[in-house]
């Protein structure tokens, strides 16, 4: 339907295109809604808001940007729709405009103005600067200072919020961010509709809540984030205790005795702002200093006065003296004048005047209205420190440019809690002058539109609120109450001579038990009926500061200077200051083009998603929701300016405007005859038609001409696709085909070229390789020239470095030939008897290279069997007998006995022989179980183990090589040629052998499940009784080989 875009299809988005509507319909349909976070819903140009208590992520620049300079219908509802409503119609026509946000305490009031007072920054930010006339650079000058101006002006309507709501906000049991006080805003803008300063007002503060909170509440906010973010060295200064907050009185009254968690973040943005608000240091400090001074005043306690013998008056307790000395420095005032205003009172006549005592409850009420008082002056004080940054941020161009403002008024909700008193009575009568207001303005609109489209219609008769009560106080006849109840007596009097279905009370009822005798009395508001309590009714309207405070204090008050010393005239009251503001803003409000938000909260225990339908339907009844939309149907649902209407339904079967209406026809008669009159919904009780719209009277006939478009889309997109996919494809041929031809004209050039290239290329390479293959050739030729000649026969040639790929094989066969040829040239110089000989050489000099074992086995004839004359024995070894030698053999146990055996070692294992040689002595031993061979490096040293493992191997062999005389053999290495003997039989039996050459040798003389020992080959300190085995004086698993 119309108003509700592509983007928005969940319930209906304005009100007024109900055919018939209830409150009923408006809680469903807006329950419905909140249930896909759709918090905005439209009845004509008033804007219906539920609070979701929680972020939505509705308010980014992306937003911002696509609700600048659209239609209502353009886009779903969103508050950024009025507000650049606002500045459109004052930015076009010259109108001043307001912004009127309405609602109970807790629907969001506070956050509907932040986010408009955002959007008006960011659209004069984002259009700041028209350029003057003059050279580019001037004008580029100008613009950037004007550009300038602007962000400091939105940045101190930003700034500044964040710095009221702290001392004028408080945590409710309805809301945890409640503004205690109204405030209406000037945003005033220059003639290009940049932001050219402002100014605020305030509505009544609620001071009571600095001295009392009711149960669940808490006091302003300042005070905790004071006590949050101040270090703790500003604290020591300013005299608050580094304790809890059940140390100030005034901040537990509701029961909250905990701080919040982002109170200390919040106190760092007040900071902030007051620093983009212009406060000096003396004046931050002056805040913070009388903020404690509040704070402490809560403490002052009272005890009776010992030299009053009636015991009626009192004296400040003595435990409370220091905290008077600091709460007399953070006010600037001299100790004594305050403790004499705390406890009493100069009442002053005519002729004399006279010192009068406090009793406690005197005393208390002059305490309280201290306090309140001093934190009245310190708001207002903040308030005037905005407005004198938002003019001097202001002042810029000519004196003579033009100013427009935009007024937006975040004023209190209605409000009904279990106990009302005055300041609800004050808070319900501005919002009952609010209604009246927008009634009167509604009503002014529908018929100003009228008049101006030239409709013979009058809008609708709407009932308007019950009459605003007069506040008590002055207003009412003589003689004055002098107390709360005389003041209920006094209306249930004048009430019952002239009889009002709004006033009621238990007097009037007696059958009414919801109220209290001599109590309570019952306002029918617009809204609801509300029960009034009079306690302390007279009391809070008169808001009696004494003089004797004024006087002590003179700095905060310069008129108590000579107050305290003559006859005051009664002050007014605060209720007749209350109207007459309240009547000021009605006034400023009257002369200006009105936008409104409405603005609910869904719940009462600010739970996000939850819906609570009885609760909205209460607040949409005192809103006036129905009355609103009714008011806005009664004339008619729907106005659309003619080039919009044709624009939206010219598709609606109507070929006569459709794609294009003919040339010179003008849109009124293109929407009546092309459209209307085609669908039969041209008849007057139907639409009319104005100077520069068209008005739909009912809903039925939106929805009339939305079917009707809805199924006229099909066709003409299935039209619009044709006629663009065609085109497209037209346009897509034609570039193919130009791009084919091009294609093949470069691509055979490319391909022309490359093979050009290609060409000179590989011949080039080809010669190039063959340029390097000879050249390192000659290289390697020159380099081996005469090596035949030479006694290393080229070993010590160096062949050329980096050989070209294609060489890489020939080289390494050449390398491999000259080895072999170098090879065969060193053997034809030895007999080819000794080349076996030679070959178990090479075999050890691969193991022992660099030791002496080896310098001293190389040099003699390695004959292979010393065991003469030859073992009987080795005709029962395994193959050819390599190896034999006498020895002396290390019996393993614990008594370690050396026995003389003969060593037989042939190609396919070791075994041993008794001394003689003739049988042998166990198991002959595999080459596969030898594990590794150990020996010293020693020269000479002829000790040996073989290590066996495996099963059947039989264990290491400790060996000592001997003389046929069963000596050591210390005069000749032979082990040399043991260990080469063995090495040449394991490779080729296809393994390696390890040799474990070291300093000691590893011997396991317990079998091979233990740890090996150490042996230490020595000779023996006593020549004779032959080698023996023995343990080290050391110890730890050393034995001792002695020789």
């Amino acid at each position: 339907m119309e108003g509700q875009s592509n983007e928005d299809r969940v319930g209906i988005s304005d009100f007024i295109l109900y055919d018939s509507l209830t409150n009923e319909d408006i809680v469903e349909n807006l329950q419905e809604r909140f249930a896909k976070n759709k918090i905005y819903t439209y009845i004509g140009e008033i804007l219906v808001s539920v609070n979701p208590y929680r972020d939505l992520q509705l308010y980014t620049e992306k937003y911002i940007a696509d609700y600048r300079n659209r239609e209502r219908y353009e886009r779903p509802p969103h508050i950024y729709w009025v507000a650049d409503t606002a500045h459109k119609t004052l930015a076009r026509f010259g109108q001043d405009t307001c912004i009127l946000i309405s609602g109970e305490s807790g629907s969001g009031k506070t956050e509907a103005s932040k986010v408009i007072l955002q959007y008006l920054a960011h659209n004069a930010a984002f259009g700041a600067g028209a350029a003057p006339a003059g050279s580019r650079q001037s004008r580029s000058i100008d613009r950037q200072r004007v550009r300038a101006q602007v962000d400091r002006v939105a940045e101190i309507l930003i700034q500044s919020t964040s710095l009221l709501e702290a001392y004028g906000n408080a945590q409710t049991t309805r809301n945890d961010n409640s503004s205690r006080f109204g405030k209406y805003m000037d945003i005033m803008f220059d003639f290009k509709g940049d932001p050219a300063g402002g100014s605020m007002r305030n509505y009544l503060l609620e001071k009571s809540r600095v001295v009392h909170q009711q149960s669940g509440e808490r006091n302003f906010h300042i005070f905790y984030q004071m006590l949050a973010g101040l270090p703790e060295t500003e604290r020591k200064r300013l005299g608050l205790p580094q304790g809890s907050l059940r140390d100030f009185a005034y901040l537990v009254q509701g029961g909250c005795a905990a701080l919040g968690k982002e109170d200390a973040a919040n106190f760092r943005k007040v900071t902030q702002a007051m620093d983009s608000v212009q406060f000096s240091s003396d004046e931050k400090d002056s805040c913070l200093r009388v903020t404690a001074a509040v704070m402490l005043l809560g403490n002052m306690e009272y005890e009776a006065d010992p030299e009053d013998r009636s015991n009626s008056s009192v004296r400040v307790k003595s435990s409370c003296r220091q905290a008077v000395a600091q709460l007399a420095g953070l006010l600037r005032v001299p100790p004594d004048g305050l403790v004499k205003a705390l406890t009493s009172r100069r009442i002053v006549t005519a002729s004399d005047s006279v010192d009068k005592a406090y009793d406690l409850p005197q005393a208390t009420y002059a305490r309280d209205a201290l306090a309140k008082a001093i934190y009245d002056r310190l708001f207002n004080f903040v308030f005037e420190k905005v407005n004198s940054a938002l003019a001097a941020a202001g002042h810029f161009g000519s004196d003579g440019d033009k100013r427009r403002a935009i007024g937006i008024l975040d004023i209190y909700g209605f409000e009904i809690f279990e106990i009302n008193s005055f300041e609800q009575f004050c808070i319900n009568y501005c919002n009952e002058r609010l209604q009246q207001l927008f009634i009167e303005l509604i009503l002014k609109q529908e018929q100003e539109e009228y008049e101006r489209e030239g409709i013979h219609q009058s809008a609708s008769s709407l009932t308007g609120p019950s009459g605003p009560v007069r506040p008590a106080g002055r207003d009412l006849p003589a003689p004055r109450p002098a107390h709360d109840r005389e003041f209920l007596a006094r209306c249930e009097r004048e009430f019952q001579q002239r009889p009002s279905p709004h006033f009621d009370s238990r007097k009037l009822s007696p059958a009414d038990k919801a109220m209290q005798h001599e109590r309570d009395f019952r306002i029918t508001h617009y809204a609801g009926a509300v029960v009034y309590s009079v306690e302390n009714f007279l009391d809070k309207n008169k808001d009696t500061l004494y003089q004797d405070f004024k006087a002590a204090a003179v700095q905060q008050w310069p008129e108590g200077a000579e107050a305290s010393n003559r006859v005051q005239k009664r002050p007014p009251s605060a209720g007749l200051l209350f109207k007459q503001s309240i009547q000021a803003l009605v006034q400023r409000l009257a002369g200006m083009r009105p936008h409104y938000v409405r603005c609910l909260k869904p719940n009462g225990s600010k739970q996000p998603g939850s819906f609570d339908s009885r609760l909205v339907e209460h607040q949409a009844r005192y809103l006036n929701l129905l009355e609103s939309a009714r008011v806005r149907r009664a004339g008619f649902a729907l106005r659309l300016p003619y080039p919009y209407f044709l624009q939206r339904y010219k598709l609606c079967d109507s070929p006569a405007v459709w794609p294009h209406p003919p040339p010179g026809m003008p849109p009124r008669d293109a929407a009546r005859s092309s459209i209307l009159a085609r669908l039969q919904l041209d008849s007057e009780d139907r639409v009319r038609y104005g100077v520069s719209k068209l008005f739909v009277r009912h809903a039925r006939t939106v929805f009339a001409l939305e079917q009707a478009r809805v199924r006229a889309l099909p066709a003409v997109v299935t039209v619009i696709q044709k006629h663009y996919r065609g085109r497209l494809g037209r346009i897509y041929f034609a570039k193919y085909r130009l791009a084919v031809w091009i294609q093949t004209r470069v691509r055979g050039l490319l391909a022309r070229r490359r093979f050009a290239r290609l060409r000179a290329a590989c011949i080039i390479a080809r010669r190039y390789r063959r340029y390097k293959i000879r050249a390192h050739v000659l290289r390697v030729c020159a380099a081996f020239d005469g090596v035949a000649r030479r006694k290393d026969l080229g070993r010590g040639v160096e062949w050329p470095e980096r050989p070209p790929a294609a060489l890489a094989g020939l080289l390494a066969e050449l390398r491999r030939v000259h080895n072999r040829w170098r090879a065969e040239r060193m053997l034809a110089s030895i007999p080819r008897h000794e080349r076996p000989e030679f070959r178990l050489k090479l075999a050890s000099c691969e193991l022992l290279l660099g030791t002496d074992r080896l310098r001293a086995g190389l040099p003699r004839h390695w004959l292979g069997e010393y065991q003469l004359p030859r073992p009987r024995a080795a005709a029962k070894m395994p193959g050819q007998l390599l190896f034999s030698h006498p020895v002396v053999k290390a019996e393993r146990g614990g008594a370690f006995k050396m026995t003389r055996r003969c060593l037989l070692i042939s190609g396919l294992g070791v075994a041993k022989a008794d001394q003689r040689g003739a049988n042998l002595v166990g198991p002959v031993r595999p080459l596969a179980g030898l594990a590794w061979l150990s020996l010293t490096r020693s020269a000479g040293d002829p000790a040996v183990c073989l290590a066996f493992d495996g099963r059947g191997a039989g264990g290491d062999l400790l060996m000592i090589l001997t003389t046929e005389a069963g000596a050591p053999l210390t005069g000749e290495e032979r082990l040399t040629e043991l260990v080469a003997v063995l090495r040449r039989a394991c490779q080729l039996a296809g393994r390696d052998l390890p040799v474990r050459l070291a300093d000691r040798l590893t011997f396991r003389c317990h079998g091979n499940s233990k740890p090996a020992c150490q042996v230490e080959v020595k000779q023996a300190a006593e020549a004779g009784g032959g080698p023996r085995l023995v343990k080290s004086p050391a110890g730890g698993g050393v034995l001792q080989l002695l020789l």
